[in-house]
């Protein structure tokens, strides 16, 4: 059987089924994640002056143990909310470990355009405030809620000139906005989505649009010129043209047997991205350097690490509408 150890300063469901449990703060998890690294051989890191625990301490022997008693058949998660630092040390020991190629596989992002969508959001709240943003078009989302205090969105939203919103709620972006298109709900809409994998899929709607909302797909061909078309051929048209391109024009009743299959099977047979040999860089001695500033401290004064968390039914406050959710207990808790 597995055997599941989990490091966190935050209780998680994930946590609470571990066999071993150690909870750390979050500047404590990147120094054991550095000084496992130094302990399977991995050169150039170097440490913070974070002490560990004494129980952190005691974990590191048996860890490595284990590690080395099971590699290429272990495997090192490092959570989404982790630095930059720890994910690349994370790839850096399932290296050293040997699981890449077994446990770990590599292959092309999902994302079309991969990006730092904060960087992205800071450039376009320049380009408003330098009168540059002429017209700006909203998909489903609500940025004068969730977008950074600090950006201060809706105020150089204003100055836009044309402004438009489409979304399932007239909320507080909508109310800054000339136009408001209701936006259908996606389990009234055709899409596609990828999995992390690649792996395509058709989305078919259960139900016909109940408000006649439009999906992103309806306002964008409607812009260009193509208004009137139903989210359905705008899906179907484009499965048909990548399948035509694959298969050399096909007849056509090809493509009605590929598009029925996919229907049936709900994913694309064959559209998974081929794996990558990748081999991690480990010159992480810059790297380890530059994390340890603002490090070092006054080891008797107390010091306190705060940790900013959405909540796990209502976010970040975006589903409080929902009083259900609100009623939920939370996952380790029977508080609502």
């Amino acid at each position: 059987m597995n055997r599941l150890y989990v490091l966190e300063s935050t209780p998680s469901i994930t946590g609470a089924i571990a066999h071993h449990h150690l909870p750390l703060r979050p500047r404590e998890i990147g120094q054991f994640a550095r000084i496992l690294a130094q302990q399977l051989g991995v050169s150039g890191i170097v440490e913070s002056s974070v002490a560990l625990p004494q129980e952190a301490q005691r974990w590191i022997h048996p860890l490595l143990h284990e590690l080395k008693q099971h590699q290429g058949a272990s495997l090192i998660i490092v959570g989404e909310g982790q630095p930059p630092l720890l994910h690349a040390l994370g790839h850096v020991l399932n290296h050293a470990l040997g699981n890449i190629g077994t446990t770990v596989s590599y292959t092309e992002s999902a994302e079309a355009h991969p990006t730092d969508h904060i960087d992205s959001l800071r450039a376009l709240v320049r380009d408003m405030q330098a009168g540059q943003a002429d017209t700006l078009l909203i998909l489903g989302d609500n940025p004068v809620y969730t977008a950074p205090a600090d950006l201060d969105f809706a105020a150089h939203l204003a100055p836009v000139k044309v402004r438009m919103h489409l979304g399932i709620y007239e909320d507080e972006t909508a109310a800054l906005c000339q136009w408001h298109i209701p936006e259908a709900h996606p389990l009234e809409t055709w899409s596609d989505a990828r999995a992390a994998d690649g792996t395509a899929t058709i989305l078919q709607p259960l139900i016909a649009p109940l408000y006649d909302g439009k999906s992103a797909h309806e306002l964008l061909v409607a812009l260009f010129d193509q208004s009137g078309r139903s989210g359905h051929d705008i899906v179907q048209d484009y499965w048909r043209n990548d399948w035509v391109q694959h298969h050399q024009a096909s007849h056509p009743a090809d493509f009605n047997t590929f598009r029925q299959t996919a229907l049936h099977d709900g994913i694309v047979v064959g559209s998974a991205f081929p794996t990558k040999s990748i081999t991690p860089r480990t010159d992480l001695a810059d790297w380890t350097e530059r994390s340890t500033v603002g490090e070092s401290g006054d080891a008797d004064q107390p010091t306190f690490d705060l940790i900013f968390q959405p909540d796990p039914t209502i976010w970040d406050g975006r589903f409080a509408n929902n009083g259900w959710l609100q009623e939920l207990p939370k996952p380790l808790t029977k508080l609502t």
